[in-house]
């Protein structure tokens, strides 16, 4: 969704008859805020978990959405799509990352690789869907429906099962026996009255 929202902008320059530059910054800043939200994502998911960030993620970004409906100027579309939804699309986009390489061990390559990918796919769903939706709805009635695709992220969220770390075993240290110089024949000579005691004591 973040990189096919530029397809928002020619109806924004016709609504609020902005300049073409300041109104690029909303898309600008939705990509940048999502992408740099990386620090503050990880440390609530050290924190918090996966599954409680991306719940919050998801009721951020579409609960900014639907307020960009009653946006009065490109101003409050900073906040509201740039600042708002791109932290909480930044909330959901790293645990759905850091989630993979946590349930993969053998093939975390290749699962991660499938996760990343997934980000390409939507770009390739959204920017059709998203011109449909513009067409039928207006570009309010379009945020509408995208707020409520993204609130749909809380079942994912839901999903991710929270892992109960084992208890580590802990290692066999072989035991060995120092013997002091010059004591090797003492020791002999103590194992050999050892085995003939215990063989008279059976005799």
């Amino acid at each position: 969704m973040t990189y096919s929202f530029g397809i928002f902008y020619d109806e924004f320059l016709d609504y609020f008859k902005e300049g073409k530059g300041y109104t690029a910054w909303i898309a600008s800043i939705l990509v940048g805020v999502t992408l740099c939200s990386g620090p503050v994502s990880s440390s609530l998911v050290n924190r918090y978990g996966c599954r409680a960030v991306t719940i919050a993620g998801s009721i951020l970004a579409s609960a900014c959405l639907a307020l960009s409906v009653f946006a009065k100027s490109v101003t409050m579309l900073f906040l509201t799509i740039g600042l708002g939804t791109g932290l909480g699309l930044g909330l959901i986009y790293l645990p759905a990352i850091v989630s993979v390489t946590m349930y993969f061990e053998r093939l975390r390559s290749l699962a991660t690789g499938i996760a990343v990918c997934g980000s390409g796919l939507g770009t390739f769903i959204f920017a059709p869907l998203t011109e449909i939706l513009i067409k039928r709805f207006g570009w309010q009635g379009a945020l509408l429906v995208i707020s409520v695709i993204v609130l749909g992220c809380i079942v994912f969220g839901a999903m991710f099962r929270p892992l109960v770390a084992e208890p580590a075993v802990p290692e066999a240290v072989p035991m060995t026996t120092v013997v002091a110089p010059g004591s090797n024949g003492k020791l002999n000579g103590s194992v050999k009255d050892a085995e003939q005691g215990l063989v008279r004591s059976h005799s």
